[in-house]
């Protein structure tokens, strides 16, 4: 029996639920060309599917986010994804087997790896009702998270992950051609502040309700981006520190990427924003790095104001989903200046645990 990791929370579903009856009748394909690296066949993946699901180890939908399998004692390890039953999830699968490829295509430039594309299979219960799934390799690693919170991490640690962040920000960038998205027909998949703010737009005072005044204003500030120039680039667009792989914590370099299907258009600023998690000593390590590499200067204007939305909408995200604003976002705030109301953001944590 493989040992599975189950990568993302959700509540187990009975094996006969109509979704996990959908994604068992699927017909999984494998790509030929990889089969000479990748040693199992589509009944061996097809198995282990069957297995998590008929353990009832994950629900195939129902779940807020993508439900994703870690098979680590296969010949190869590899990952199952699966999109929960949303549309705009498959297309992210979908974006996401793309930008692998094409990941792929530019990778012998980098030392870094990134999962490659080893199959996908799609079920069909209507003309109308089609689910997609993906088989990806496993990138190995201990992730920039895992290492912020374990014994290893230091002010130095923090300066090396922040620097090759910022290098790796700058090599996307240049490899990356803007052309190849300027004829995409679809919209780009939603960040955490559009879908924030899109919630706002219908639920005004989800956030007041909670006594989060100070927050929901913070939210209409940074609704507007400053008036500076911007620097368009192609980027990963979710660099928080889960997508962010190391080998070494005592050598805390960057060594792979994950979740490739956010890549898309953006600028510097906003790339650059998630290094706060690594405080202030990451933050400025990847924005001179990012420099010296590309040669472009980082606007302080344009970045204050990625960092403040950055923080503003993960707190907002946790409300609106009615989960306590965790230590490492609250963490964030310390280095982002005076702005944010730490006190009420701790009034809303302590009343979720109130009866």
């Amino acid at each position: 029996m493989p040992t599975f990791i189950i990568a993302s929370a959700a509540e187990p579903v009975n094996a006969t639920d109509a979704s996990s009856t959908l994604f068992l009748n699927a017909a999984p394909m494998l790509y030929s060309v990889m089969m000479d690296t990748f040693p199992l066949s589509s009944l061996d993946i097809w198995n282990d599917v069957q297995a998590a699901l008929g353990g009832e180890s994950f629900q195939v939908s129902g779940a807020e986010i993508n439900q994703v399998i870690i098979v680590e004692d296969a010949p190869t390890p590899y990952v199952i994804k699966i999109p929960y039953d949303d549309k705009v999830a498959e297309r992210a699968c979908l974006s996401e087997m793309e930008m692998c490829r094409l990941m792929a295509d530019i990778s012998e430039t980098t030392d870094l790896s990134f999962p490659t594309v080893l199959g996908d299979w799609r079920g069909l219960a209507t003309s109308s009702d089609r689910r997609v799934f993906s088989v990806l390799s496993f990138v190995p690693g201990m992730t920039a998270r895992e290492y912020m919170g374990s014994d290893h991490v230091s002010d130095e640690g923090k300066r090396q992950l922040g620097a090759s962040v910022g290098a790796f920000v700058a090599w996307m960038s240049q490899e990356f051609s803007l052309e190849h998205f300027a004829s995409a027909a679809e919209k780009p998949l939603p960040h955490l502040l559009d879908n924030v703010l899109e919630r706002v737009s219908y639920e005004p005072y989800i956030l007041s309700s909670h006594g989060l005044n100070s927050l929901t204003g913070l939210l209409k500030e940074i609704s507007t981006r400053p008036d500076a120039p911007v620097h368009p680039i192609v980027g990963h667009n979710d660099l928080h520190p889960g997508n962010l792989l190391i080998t070494d914590p005592k050598r805390p370099v960057l060594t792979g990427v994950i979740d490739l299907e956010t890549i898309r258009p953006t600028y510097p600023e906003e790339e650059l924003k998630n290094l706060l998690y690594m405080g202030s000593i990451g933050l400025e390590a990847g924005v001179s790095a990012y420099e010296e590499k590309s040669g472009r200067e980082v606007s302080r204007e344009l970045l204050e104001h990625s960092l403040l939305s950055r923080w503003v909408a993960s707190c907002a995200y946790c409300v609106m989903h009615k989960r306590a604003v965790p230590d490492w976002v609250m963490s964030m705030a310390r280095d982002i200046g005076p702005r944010p109301d730490l006190e009420e953001i701790k009034g809303y944590n302590a009343s979720l645990q109130s009866p």
